[in-house]
Formats: C-alpha cells, sequence, structure tokens
C-alpha cells in the first residue's frame, strides 16, 4: 500500500503548488477532505459542487463487473498457465529491450496486455466498490476496457487506461509544463516520462526482493529488471501521441477517421494496441519472467483437465 500512496502524494501534491486543483475542492472542508484523501477519482456535480451519490445499481454494475472479472482472469489463467504465458510462440526472451515485429511475438504482447489490464481493472474495481458502500460517492471506473474499446492512443491513454494515475499526471504535470512551454508536444512527453520514472520507482519496490538477492549473493542467477525499459516504453507512447496530434491537424485526418467510424469497436481498438506492442514486453515481460502473474493465479479458480 506504500508504493502507489507515496505516488499519489507526490502527484497531489504538485497539483495543489501548481493551482490545478479542481475549484470545488475550496467549497467545503467535506469537499477537501474528500478530493485530497480519495485514492480513486470520484465524480463530482459541477454545479451543486459536491460529489456525485451512489445508487444501489451503481453498486450491483460494479460487483457484476467484478465477478466478470474474475471469470474471464480465471479461464485466461488456466490457457495461460501450462504454457508459461507463451500462447503462440514459445521461447520469446520477453525481457529483451529490442522492439519485435514477430506476428507471433506481437500475439504473445498483446495476450500479456490483455491479462494485464483485467487484473489490474479486477483490482481496482474491487476496492471502488468500498467508498461507495461506505461514503456513497460515486467514482470513475480506474480501467474502462481500453484493450478493445480505445479509438486512438490518445483515447486509450487518457480516458480507458489507469485514469486515476492519469487525472493526477495530468494536473500535476502535462498542464503545468504546458503552460510555461506552451508547447503540447513538450508537455506530453514530459508525462510520459515522468510516468516512465514512477513506474521505474514501482519496479524497484515491487522486486526489491530479487535486487536484493542478486546483490548480496544469494542468486546469483536471480533476474533483475534492468532499468529504463518503462522509460523507452513510455517514451514511445508519447511519440505515438504527437504523430496523432499531428495527424489530426493534417489533411489526411479525414481519411484515418474512416476505421473508427466504419470497422467494430473491438477491432478498432485492436489496431489501436498494434501501435504499442512492438514494445508491450518492456513492460509485460518482466511481470512474466518474475512470476508475477504465477503469484497472482494463487487467488483464482483455475481449470485443469488431465488427458489419459
Amino acid at each position: 500500500g506504500f508504493m502507489p500512496l507515496s505516488i499519489l502524494t507526490s502527484l497531489r501534491c504538485l497539483e495543489a503548488m501548481y493551482g490545478y486543483a479542481p475549484p470545488f475542492t475550496t467549497v467545503s472542508l467535506w469537499n477537501y477532505v474528500l478530493y485530497w484523501g480519495a485514492l480513486l477519482e470520484l465524480k463530482w456535480d459541477e454545479k451543486k459542487q459536491r460529489p456525485l451519490r451512489s445508487t444501489m445499481r451503481t453498486i450491483l454494475v460494479k460487483v457484476g463487473i467484478t465477478l466478470a472479472h474474475i471469470i474471464t482472469i480465471a479461464f485466461l489463467f488456466s490457457w495461460l498457465i501450462p504454457k508459461e504465458f507463451e500462447p503462440v510462440v514459445e521461447n520469446f526472451d520477453a525481457t529483451k529491450f529490442q522492439p519485435t515485429f514477430d506476428p507471433r511475438q506481437l500475439a504473445n504482447n498483446f495476450v500479456a496486455a490483455v491479462l494485464l489490464s483485467l487484473t489490474l481493472s479486477y483490482s481496482l474495481q474491487g476496492i471502488a466498490i468500498y467508498p461507495q458502500l461506505i461514503l456513497g460517492c460515486e467514482n470513475y471506473d480506474v480501467v474502462d476496457n481500453p484493450m478493445f474499446h480505445s479509438s486512438s492512443p490518445s483515447d486509450f491513454w487518457g480516458k480507458r487506461w489507469n485514469r486515476l494515475v492519469h487525472g493526477c499526471l495530468k494536473r500535476s504535470v502535462y498542464k503545468p509544463v504546458r503552460r510555461y512551454s506552451s508547447s503540447k508536444g513538450l508537455a506530453t512527453i514530459a508525462t510520459f516520462l515522468v510516468s516512465g520514472l514512477l513506474h521505474e520507482y514501482c519496479w524497484i519496490t515491487l522486486f526489491y526482493m530479487n535486487i536484493h538477492e542478486r546483490n548480496e549473493d544469494i542468486l546469483q542467477d536471480q533476474y533483475v529488471p534492468p532499468f529504463g525499459k518503462h522509460m523507452l516504453f513510455f517514451g514511445w507512447n508519447g511519440i505515438l501521441l504527437i504523430l496523432e496530434y499531428i495527424v489530426v491537424g493534417s489533411s489526411i485526418s479525414t481519411m484515418i477517421s474512416w476505421f473508427p467510424q466504419t470497422l467494430p469497436k473491438p477491432l478498432v481498438g485492436v489496431l489501436v494496441c498494434t501501435l504499442a506492442l512492438p514494445v508491450a514486453h518492456w513492460f509485460t515481460g518482466d511481470l512474466i519472467a518474475l512470476d508475477y502473474f504465477q503469484h497472482m493465479q494463487l487467488g483464482f479458480p483455475r481449470i485443469v483437465v488431465h488427458w489419459k
């Protein structure tokens, strides 16, 4: 619990220092405490300047989504664990620094990204039920089906993937940098680089024992995640967003807009994710190599078939 709390606290402090907290935070002491103390992004009524109240329907919807996540993740673990999380091609070194353009390895990366998205959504969806039950406040879904519903890279990172961290980064890094530099591109790159640094910190904390055992000569063969992969991963995606800004303002934007308007939404989502798949293993490869998913699957049921 310390790792995400320290990250959110740091970002919230920057947000307050640069004056980008929403105006409703100063309306009342209750609003102030709710906004700065909440670990999730609450929904606010801008006119009434107060948090939206949750209903039994919204609570039941979140419970239903959580149960659906449990079933889907259980099936994925049942399929992927016997294959050691390499469902399409085996012996793929997911910890390497080089991008990959092999279609089979891209498929491996996509499946790993789907699993990560679902497990992250499940974890945060379960937590989100508590403020609704205890405080009666509605909150945003932190992960909103980014792998199959995204219409563009900006839609993926801005509205669907980890909206909690996105909101904090937008108010604490993106807006201040854009105000002082007057550059949308520079603000985007700065935001993604800070996100990369935060994830480097997460990895150091998450896999501290691996680093400790390697440094203390306890396990010489222990894999230790190299520093810098997250900086490169988020740098890649920051460049994708800048390219999107350039394309949207050009004459070919009309031609490209045909895709999300005509193709099925899940297919569009997959095509959007394909832009980052060549380097997706920079993010998911360490999780597989260090048995992150292996440990997580202990909390889920599995289907085991014995063939005679």
